[in-house]
Protein backbone atom coordinates (compact mmCIF):
# COMPACT_ATOMS: atom_id res chain seq x y z
CA UNK A 1 0.00 0.00 0.00
CA UNK A 2 1.62 3.31 -0.85
CA UNK A 3 1.78 6.14 1.59
CA UNK A 4 0.13 9.52 0.57
CA UNK A 5 2.44 11.98 1.90
CA UNK A 6 0.64 15.30 3.35
CA UNK A 7 3.17 18.51 2.83
CA UNK A 8 3.27 21.15 5.14
CA UNK A 9 1.39 23.80 3.46
CA UNK A 10 -1.75 21.59 2.83
CA UNK A 11 -1.68 20.36 6.54
CA UNK A 12 -1.93 23.62 8.13
CA UNK A 13 -4.78 24.41 5.59
CA UNK A 14 -6.58 21.29 6.89
CA UNK A 15 -6.06 22.39 10.00
CA UNK A 16 -7.09 26.04 9.77
CA UNK A 17 -10.23 24.19 8.67
CA UNK A 18 -10.83 21.95 11.59
CA UNK A 19 -10.14 24.83 14.02
CA UNK A 20 -12.60 27.61 12.54
CA UNK A 21 -15.09 24.44 11.75
CA UNK A 22 -16.02 26.13 8.04
CA UNK A 23 -15.12 25.07 4.59
CA UNK A 24 -13.95 28.28 3.05
CA UNK A 25 -12.76 31.52 4.80
CA UNK A 26 -15.29 33.96 6.33
CA UNK A 27 -15.05 37.11 4.23
CA UNK A 28 -14.50 40.55 6.41
CA UNK A 29 -14.66 44.23 5.75
CA UNK A 30 -13.02 44.56 2.14
CA UNK A 31 -13.17 41.00 1.68
CA UNK A 32 -16.07 40.40 -1.29
CA UNK A 33 -17.94 37.15 -0.57
CA UNK A 34 -17.44 34.74 -3.62
CA UNK A 35 -19.39 35.11 -6.75
CA UNK A 36 -20.72 38.89 -5.90
CA UNK A 37 -21.38 41.53 -8.54
CA UNK A 38 -19.51 43.85 -9.79
CA UNK A 39 -21.02 46.84 -8.16
CA UNK A 40 -20.81 44.34 -4.87
CA UNK A 41 -17.29 44.45 -5.21
CA UNK A 42 -16.86 47.83 -6.15
CA UNK A 43 -18.72 48.68 -2.88
CA UNK A 44 -16.72 46.90 -1.26
CA UNK A 45 -13.37 47.37 -1.89
CA UNK A 46 -14.23 50.90 -1.48
CA UNK A 47 -15.23 50.16 2.14
CA UNK A 48 -11.88 48.87 2.48
CA UNK A 49 -10.00 52.35 1.91
CA UNK A 50 -7.85 52.77 4.56
CA UNK A 51 -7.70 57.09 3.44
CA UNK A 52 -11.36 58.65 4.58
CA UNK A 53 -11.09 60.48 1.29
CA UNK A 54 -10.57 57.38 -1.20
CA UNK A 55 -13.55 55.84 1.02
CA UNK A 56 -15.60 58.30 0.36
CA UNK A 57 -14.41 59.00 -3.37
CA UNK A 58 -14.72 55.37 -4.57
CA UNK A 59 -17.91 54.50 -2.62
CA UNK A 60 -19.76 57.88 -4.15
CA UNK A 61 -18.36 57.05 -7.47
CA UNK A 62 -20.16 53.47 -6.92
CA UNK A 63 -23.81 54.66 -6.09
CA UNK A 64 -23.88 56.95 -8.57
CA UNK A 65 -24.76 53.80 -10.28
CA UNK A 66 -27.41 52.49 -8.17
CA UNK A 67 -30.61 51.64 -9.72
CA UNK A 68 -33.74 49.37 -9.31
CA UNK A 69 -32.21 46.44 -10.86
CA UNK A 70 -28.71 46.07 -8.58
CA UNK A 71 -30.34 47.95 -5.47
CA UNK A 72 -30.31 44.62 -3.92
CA UNK A 73 -26.82 44.35 -4.18
CA UNK A 74 -26.13 47.73 -2.37
CA UNK A 75 -28.47 46.51 0.35
CA UNK A 76 -26.53 43.16 0.86
CA UNK A 77 -23.34 45.28 1.40
CA UNK A 78 -24.96 47.29 4.16
CA UNK A 79 -26.13 44.09 5.81
CA UNK A 80 -22.62 42.73 5.69
CA UNK A 81 -21.18 46.01 6.81
CA UNK A 82 -23.94 47.93 8.94
CA UNK A 83 -21.11 47.39 12.37
CA UNK A 84 -18.65 49.71 10.89
CA UNK A 85 -20.21 51.82 8.65
CA UNK A 86 -19.76 55.43 9.62
CA UNK A 87 -21.47 58.62 9.57
CA UNK A 88 -20.97 59.73 5.89
CA UNK A 89 -20.55 56.01 4.57
CA UNK A 90 -24.19 55.57 5.86
CA UNK A 91 -25.46 59.19 4.14
CA UNK A 92 -24.14 58.00 1.20
CA UNK A 93 -25.82 54.52 0.91
CA UNK A 94 -29.19 55.82 2.56
CA UNK A 95 -29.25 58.74 -0.01
CA UNK A 96 -28.74 55.85 -3.21
CA UNK A 97 -31.49 54.43 -1.69
CA UNK A 98 -33.85 56.97 -1.19
CA UNK A 99 -33.68 57.75 -5.06
CA UNK A 100 -34.97 54.47 -5.77
CA UNK A 101 -37.36 53.43 -2.97
CA UNK A 102 -37.35 55.99 0.65
CA UNK A 103 -40.27 54.59 2.06
CA UNK A 104 -37.81 51.31 2.51
CA UNK A 105 -35.06 52.95 2.93
CA UNK A 106 -36.34 54.87 6.07
CA UNK A 107 -38.38 51.91 7.30
CA UNK A 108 -34.60 50.13 7.11
CA UNK A 109 -32.91 52.82 8.83
CA UNK A 110 -35.46 52.35 11.87
CA UNK A 111 -34.53 48.97 12.35
CA UNK A 112 -31.14 49.46 11.48
CA UNK A 113 -29.26 46.16 12.79
CA UNK A 114 -26.44 48.33 15.17
CA UNK A 115 -28.55 49.96 17.38
CA UNK A 116 -26.37 53.32 18.15
CA UNK A 117 -26.68 53.75 15.08
CA UNK A 118 -29.96 53.72 14.07
CA UNK A 119 -30.89 57.39 14.68
CA UNK A 120 -27.96 58.37 12.29
CA UNK A 121 -29.60 56.25 9.89
CA UNK A 122 -32.61 57.53 10.12
CA UNK A 123 -31.39 61.09 10.12
CA UNK A 124 -29.57 60.02 6.91
CA UNK A 125 -32.91 58.20 5.47
CA UNK A 126 -35.40 61.43 5.85
CA UNK A 127 -32.68 63.71 4.25
CA UNK A 128 -32.86 61.98 1.46
CA UNK A 129 -36.41 61.19 1.15
CA UNK A 130 -36.90 65.01 1.28
CA UNK A 131 -34.19 65.77 -0.67
CA UNK A 132 -36.87 64.48 -3.91
CA UNK A 133 -40.24 64.36 -2.35
CA UNK A 134 -40.03 66.73 0.44
CA UNK A 135 -43.91 66.95 0.92
CA UNK A 136 -44.16 62.91 0.80
CA UNK A 137 -41.75 62.45 3.72
CA UNK A 138 -43.17 65.51 5.58
CA UNK A 139 -47.13 63.84 5.45
CA UNK A 140 -45.67 60.57 7.07
CA UNK A 141 -43.09 62.24 9.46
CA UNK A 142 -45.88 61.81 12.76
CA UNK A 143 -45.80 58.00 11.77
CA UNK A 144 -42.45 57.78 11.17
CA UNK A 145 -41.06 59.77 14.45
CA UNK A 146 -43.88 59.91 16.86
CA UNK A 147 -44.26 62.85 19.52
CA UNK A 148 -43.17 60.93 22.16
CA UNK A 149 -39.44 60.46 20.75
CA UNK A 150 -36.39 61.87 22.51
CA UNK A 151 -34.72 62.51 18.67
CA UNK A 152 -37.73 63.77 17.06
CA UNK A 153 -36.61 66.87 16.85
CA UNK A 154 -33.27 66.50 15.49
CA UNK A 155 -34.69 64.34 13.15
CA UNK A 156 -37.05 66.72 11.99
CA UNK A 157 -33.55 68.90 11.57
CA UNK A 158 -32.52 66.21 9.11
CA UNK A 159 -35.64 66.46 6.67
CA UNK A 160 -35.75 70.17 6.56
CA UNK A 161 -32.33 70.35 5.77
CA UNK A 162 -33.40 67.71 3.22
CA UNK A 163 -36.09 69.77 1.81
CA UNK A 164 -33.63 72.93 1.41
CA UNK A 165 -31.40 71.29 -0.32
CA UNK A 166 -34.45 69.86 -2.47
CA UNK A 167 -34.75 73.39 -3.78
CA UNK A 168 -38.30 72.86 -3.63
CA UNK A 169 -41.05 75.58 -1.89
CA UNK A 170 -42.29 75.50 1.80
CA UNK A 171 -40.17 74.34 3.89
CA UNK A 172 -40.62 77.46 6.04
CA UNK A 173 -44.21 77.09 5.84
CA UNK A 174 -44.27 73.67 7.16
CA UNK A 175 -42.39 75.07 10.37
CA UNK A 176 -45.24 77.40 10.58
CA UNK A 177 -47.88 74.79 11.17
CA UNK A 178 -46.02 73.32 13.62
CA UNK A 179 -45.78 74.25 17.34
CA UNK A 180 -44.30 77.76 17.99
CA UNK A 181 -41.96 76.60 20.48
CA UNK A 182 -40.17 74.83 17.77
CA UNK A 183 -39.75 78.08 15.32
CA UNK A 184 -36.53 79.03 16.78
CA UNK A 185 -34.82 75.65 16.52
CA UNK A 186 -36.33 75.07 13.00
CA UNK A 187 -35.39 78.28 11.79
CA UNK A 188 -32.04 78.10 12.71
CA UNK A 189 -32.05 74.71 10.97
CA UNK A 190 -33.61 76.57 7.29
CA UNK A 191 -31.43 79.55 7.53
CA UNK A 192 -28.18 77.74 8.42
CA UNK A 193 -29.01 75.35 5.08
CA UNK A 194 -30.20 78.31 3.18
CA UNK A 195 -26.63 80.57 3.92
CA UNK A 196 -25.01 77.10 2.66
CA UNK A 197 -26.79 76.94 -0.59
CA UNK A 198 -27.29 80.39 -1.56
CA UNK A 199 -24.33 82.48 -0.10
CA UNK A 200 -24.95 85.87 1.58
CA UNK A 201 -26.84 87.49 -1.20
CA UNK A 202 -28.74 85.04 -2.31
CA UNK A 203 -29.82 84.35 1.44
CA UNK A 204 -30.89 87.84 2.00
CA UNK A 205 -33.23 87.86 -1.18
CA UNK A 206 -34.79 84.35 0.14
CA UNK A 207 -35.02 85.83 3.32
CA UNK A 208 -36.79 89.05 2.20
CA UNK A 209 -39.68 87.30 0.84
CA UNK A 210 -40.01 85.03 3.98
CA UNK A 211 -40.20 88.22 6.31
CA UNK A 212 -42.34 90.08 4.42
CA UNK A 213 -44.71 87.60 4.49
CA UNK A 214 -47.87 86.78 6.13
CA UNK A 215 -46.56 84.11 8.34
CA UNK A 216 -46.67 84.57 12.15
CA UNK A 217 -44.55 87.31 13.50
CA UNK A 218 -42.79 85.54 16.15
CA UNK A 219 -41.42 82.77 13.27
CA UNK A 220 -40.57 86.11 11.13
CA UNK A 221 -38.66 87.59 13.73
CA UNK A 222 -36.88 84.26 14.46
CA UNK A 223 -36.01 83.44 11.08
CA UNK A 224 -34.73 87.47 10.43
CA UNK A 225 -32.45 86.91 13.56
CA UNK A 226 -30.79 83.99 12.23
CA UNK A 227 -30.10 84.97 8.85
CA UNK A 228 -28.71 88.33 10.36
CA UNK A 229 -26.53 86.16 12.48
CA UNK A 230 -25.14 83.69 9.87
CA UNK A 231 -24.72 85.73 6.93
CA UNK A 232 -22.93 88.59 8.88
CA UNK A 233 -20.31 85.78 9.72
CA UNK A 234 -19.45 86.09 5.62
CA UNK A 235 -20.46 89.30 4.83
CA UNK A 236 -21.32 92.33 7.61
CA UNK A 237 -21.47 95.33 5.63
CA UNK A 238 -23.67 93.24 3.36
CA UNK A 239 -25.76 92.18 6.00
CA UNK A 240 -25.57 95.67 7.64
CA UNK A 241 -27.51 97.42 4.67
CA UNK A 242 -30.42 94.90 4.79
CA UNK A 243 -31.13 95.60 8.57
CA UNK A 244 -30.95 99.34 7.79
CA UNK A 245 -33.40 98.27 5.28
CA UNK A 246 -35.54 96.95 7.95
CA UNK A 247 -35.39 99.04 10.04
CA UNK A 248 -37.73 99.53 13.55
CA UNK A 249 -39.93 96.62 11.72
CA UNK A 250 -41.37 94.22 14.65
CA UNK A 251 -39.54 90.88 13.14
CA UNK A 252 -36.12 92.66 12.76
CA UNK A 253 -35.91 93.55 16.63
CA UNK A 254 -32.85 92.45 18.11
CA UNK A 255 -30.43 91.77 14.56
CA UNK A 256 -28.44 95.09 15.05
CA UNK A 257 -26.99 93.21 18.45
CA UNK A 258 -26.43 90.10 16.61
CA UNK A 259 -24.47 91.98 13.57
CA UNK A 260 -22.68 93.50 16.02
CA UNK A 261 -21.57 90.48 17.55
CA UNK A 262 -20.23 88.80 14.65
CA UNK A 263 -18.73 92.32 12.81
CA UNK A 264 -16.41 93.31 16.18
CA UNK A 265 -14.98 90.20 15.32
CA UNK A 266 -13.75 90.77 12.00
CA UNK A 267 -13.67 94.66 11.78
CA UNK A 268 -13.78 96.18 15.28
CA UNK A 269 -13.79 100.17 13.70
CA UNK A 270 -16.20 99.10 11.24
CA UNK A 271 -18.45 97.60 13.85
CA UNK A 272 -18.44 100.71 16.42
CA UNK A 273 -18.88 102.97 13.01
CA UNK A 274 -21.81 101.07 12.21
CA UNK A 275 -23.30 101.15 15.32
CA UNK A 276 -22.59 104.59 16.07
CA UNK A 277 -24.39 105.54 13.19
CA UNK A 278 -27.00 103.81 12.53
CA UNK A 279 -28.43 102.30 16.45
CA UNK A 280 -30.03 104.72 18.87
CA UNK A 281 -27.79 106.45 20.70
CA UNK A 282 -29.61 104.30 24.15
CA UNK A 283 -28.85 101.02 22.37
CA UNK A 284 -25.41 101.47 20.92
CA UNK A 285 -23.38 101.10 24.53
CA UNK A 286 -25.06 98.00 25.67
CA UNK A 287 -25.07 96.15 21.78
CA UNK A 288 -21.37 97.01 22.18
CA UNK A 289 -20.48 96.37 25.53
CA UNK A 290 -22.25 92.54 24.49
CA UNK A 291 -20.58 92.32 21.21
CA UNK A 292 -16.71 93.18 22.65
CA UNK A 293 -17.83 90.32 25.78
CA UNK A 294 -18.38 87.73 23.28
CA UNK A 295 -15.55 88.54 21.33
CA UNK A 296 -13.24 88.31 24.63
CA UNK A 297 -15.25 85.27 25.41
CA UNK A 298 -14.53 83.80 22.42
CA UNK A 299 -10.53 84.94 21.55
CA UNK A 300 -9.33 87.16 24.50
CA UNK A 301 -5.60 86.93 23.56
CA UNK A 302 -7.15 88.97 20.52
CA UNK A 303 -9.59 90.83 21.64
CA UNK A 304 -7.09 92.19 24.63
CA UNK A 305 -4.24 93.07 22.14
CA UNK A 306 -6.92 95.04 19.83
CA UNK A 307 -8.38 96.94 23.00
CA UNK A 308 -4.85 97.61 24.82
CA UNK A 309 -3.68 99.16 20.91
CA UNK A 310 -6.78 101.79 20.68
CA UNK A 311 -6.66 105.39 21.85
CA UNK A 312 -8.66 106.17 25.02
CA UNK A 313 -11.23 108.28 23.46
CA UNK A 314 -15.17 108.24 23.96
CA UNK A 315 -16.12 105.97 21.15
CA UNK A 316 -14.20 103.35 22.68
CA UNK A 317 -15.54 103.42 26.09
CA UNK A 318 -17.72 99.69 25.52
CA UNK A 319 -14.46 98.18 24.55
CA UNK A 320 -12.91 98.93 27.56
CA UNK A 321 -15.24 98.73 30.05
CA UNK A 322 -16.14 95.06 28.49
CA UNK A 323 -12.39 93.99 28.91
CA UNK A 324 -12.38 95.49 32.53
CA UNK A 325 -15.61 92.97 33.38
CA UNK A 326 -13.86 89.95 31.37
CA UNK A 327 -10.69 91.06 33.03
CA UNK A 328 -11.69 91.18 36.38
CA UNK A 329 -12.30 86.54 36.18
CA UNK A 330 -8.79 86.78 35.41
CA UNK A 331 -7.41 89.19 37.73
CA UNK A 332 -9.47 92.23 39.16
CA UNK A 333 -6.08 93.86 40.04
CA UNK A 334 -5.67 94.20 36.55
CA UNK A 335 -8.72 94.96 35.36
CA UNK A 336 -9.18 98.18 37.72
CA UNK A 337 -7.34 100.46 35.41
CA UNK A 338 -9.36 99.58 32.45
CA UNK A 339 -12.76 100.50 34.13
CA UNK A 340 -11.18 103.75 34.81
CA UNK A 341 -9.92 104.56 31.45
CA UNK A 342 -14.06 105.00 30.66
CA UNK A 343 -14.93 108.49 29.78
CA UNK A 344 -19.03 107.87 30.31
CA UNK A 345 -19.73 108.56 33.93
CA UNK A 346 -22.25 106.05 34.72
CA UNK A 347 -20.36 103.19 32.58
CA UNK A 348 -17.31 103.67 34.43
CA UNK A 349 -18.96 103.49 37.54
CA UNK A 350 -20.49 100.15 36.51
CA UNK A 351 -17.86 98.66 35.38
CA UNK A 352 -15.77 100.09 38.74
CA UNK A 353 -18.28 98.17 40.58
CA UNK A 354 -17.97 95.03 38.13
CA UNK A 355 -14.58 94.56 39.03
CA UNK A 356 -14.65 95.35 43.10
CA UNK A 357 -17.65 93.20 43.29
CA UNK A 358 -15.43 90.65 41.92
CA UNK A 359 -12.41 91.43 43.72
CA UNK A 360 -14.18 91.43 46.97
CA UNK A 361 -15.20 88.34 46.65
CA UNK A 362 -11.61 86.98 46.18
CA UNK A 363 -9.55 89.48 48.25
CA UNK A 364 -11.47 91.43 50.73
CA UNK A 365 -8.75 92.73 52.64
CA UNK A 366 -7.48 93.93 49.48
CA UNK A 367 -10.51 95.10 48.16
CA UNK A 368 -11.86 96.90 51.34
CA UNK A 369 -8.63 99.38 51.31
CA UNK A 370 -9.02 100.32 48.04
CA UNK A 371 -13.04 100.50 48.08
CA UNK A 372 -12.66 103.15 50.92
CA UNK A 373 -10.46 105.45 48.09
CA UNK A 374 -12.68 104.67 45.52
CA UNK A 375 -14.83 106.92 43.73
CA UNK A 376 -17.85 104.43 43.83
CA UNK A 377 -20.78 106.05 46.13
CA UNK A 378 -21.45 104.67 49.10
CA UNK A 379 -25.00 102.78 47.68
CA UNK A 380 -22.59 101.03 45.20
CA UNK A 381 -20.03 100.04 47.87
CA UNK A 382 -22.40 98.41 50.12
CA UNK A 383 -23.75 96.32 47.14
CA UNK A 384 -19.47 95.57 46.50
CA UNK A 385 -19.65 94.26 49.65
CA UNK A 386 -22.71 91.99 49.69
CA UNK A 387 -21.51 90.57 46.96
CA UNK A 388 -18.91 88.76 49.51
CA UNK A 389 -22.45 86.77 50.39
CA UNK A 390 -23.52 86.37 46.81
CA UNK A 391 -22.14 83.12 44.88
CA UNK A 392 -18.82 83.74 43.46
CA UNK A 393 -18.61 85.04 39.70
CA UNK A 394 -18.26 82.06 37.46
CA UNK A 395 -15.56 82.64 34.72
CA UNK A 396 -17.08 83.29 31.40
CA UNK A 397 -17.37 80.78 29.30
CA UNK A 398 -13.99 80.28 26.95
CA UNK A 399 -11.83 81.54 29.89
Amino acid sequence: MQTTMITPPVFLAMAALLVCGCSEPTPGRGEPAPGVSSLEAGLVEALAQRSPLDRIRMLSAQLEHVDSGNLDEARRVIAREYWWLKGTEIDLFMQAWTRIDPAAAVDYARRWPHRPLRKEAMAAALRGWALHDPEAVAGRFDALVPPSSRHRQELAKSMLIGWVESGKPGAIEHVASGPAGAWPYHATTIAGAQTRLLGVPGVIEWAEGVVTSDLPIALRRDLFRRVTGMASRGDPRTVAAWVEAHANREYASGAPRLLAERWVTQDPYAAIQWVSKFVPADDRTAILLGAFSKWLVADFDAAAAWIESVPPVLQNDPAYAAYARVLTQRDAVAARPWAERVHDEKLRQDALEWVASGWYQRDPSAAEIWLEESPLGEDARERVREARNRPRLRPLEGL
